[in-house]
């Protein structure tokens, strides 16, 4: 009977060719512009501030001549904007140019501190954004012996297996990013040429949290791409936690690479979030069958962004 159903219907569907093809645009006012605050806070580097207006930025079309300027965000009017630790005022940060505020002299935040963000510019109100630094967790890791071979792109690439190791706070959810580099970056947190590890493993944590697509599986170890990986502590509150990962060395001799450095972010709840939901909005920006992801935002007073946070512990190891 549903057989006969259909095949009733299908002239009249066939019959509808085009229908189906309208596509109509709707217009959506972004509204005005606003305050955009961004930021991490971090008990390493003397923390950076960016502070611009929402709105379209320059894109770079690959293969044409048009560069990015130097700052392609949209400048904001002359603004000040005061940082508070614990309700005391650390003062006013200044601005050199474009749309970067910094401390006057180097400042390196405390973890359990709170800090928080005011922000005055001309034409916009006042918005203010607050994060708490968590305790740092201390990482530790080590070689295991173990080495594998995984096909990525048609080439065999050598990997050695790596135990990391770290306590995980009892009765809280807490929240983690894990990065794998081959050098540190310095006292200021300027990027260094850096070489991207590829990393395999099966653990539960980047399964279900990873906000990296699996583009290999072999023997049940997953690539968990390269970057920076974030998860929570929902398998493992309150414990040892214990991740065992293979890294990739294949071309560390080209690269004179002599060491691996693993560095595990303890981050707060917002910058999770915010990290979680960005990814998750570029992933899905090409697809048009899933639901607009919004973007998580902790600034207060009409404005947008984020103030993020967390303490990071390093480990590393030398490259035989």
């Amino acid at each position: 009977m549903k057989k006969s159903l259909f095949l009733l219907f299908l002239p009249i569907l066939m019959a509808c060719e085009g229908t189906f093809d309208q596509v109509k645009s709707v217009h959506i006012d972004p509204g005005p512009p606003r305050l955009v605050l961004l930021s991490d806070f971090e008990n390493i580097y003397s923390p950076k501030v960016r502070l611009t207006v929402s709105g379209d930025r320059p894109f770079y079309h690959w293969g044409t001549a048009m560069p990015l300027p130097d700052d392609p965000y949209p400048e904001a009017p002359p603004a000040t904007l005061e940082v508070f630790e614990d309700g005391r005022s650390l003062g006013l940060m200044i601005n050199d140019s474009g749309t970067v505020f910094r401390f006057p002299a180097p400042y390196v935040p405390l973890p359990g501190r709170t800090y928080r963000l005011e922000a005055n510019a001309e034409g916009f109100p006042a918005i203010h954004a607050e994060t708490k630094i968590p305790e740092s967790a201390p990482l530790k890791a080590e070689f295991t012996g173990k080495h594998a071979y995984f096909d990525r792109r048609g080439e065999q690439v050598q990997t050695v297996e790596v135990r990391l190791t770290f306590p995980d706070t009892p009765g809280q959810a807490d929240f983690y990013g894990l990065f794998i580099h081959s050098h540190l970056e310095d006292m200021t947190g300027e990027g260094t040429p850096n070489y991207g590890h590829y990393v395999y493993s099966s653990d539960i944590i980047f399964e279900k949290e990873s906000t990296f697509s699996f583009d290999t599986e072999s023997g049940g170890q997953r690539s968990v791409g390269y970057g920076k990986n974030i998860f929570t502590d929902q398998t493992f509150d309150g414990r040892i936690k214990e991740i065992l990962l293979y890294v990739e060395t294949s071309h560390a001799k080209e690269a004179g690479i002599n060491r691996l450095y693993f560095i595990l972010q303890h981050m707060s709840e917002d910058s999770y979030k915010y990290q979680y939901t960005r990814q998750k909005a570029r992933q899905n920006s090409e697809n048009p069958f899933v639901q607009p992801i919004l973007i998580h935002s902790n600034v207060k007073g009409g404005g947008l962004g984020i103030l993020g946070s967390y303490s990071v512990s390093v480990d590393s190891l030398k490259i035989r």
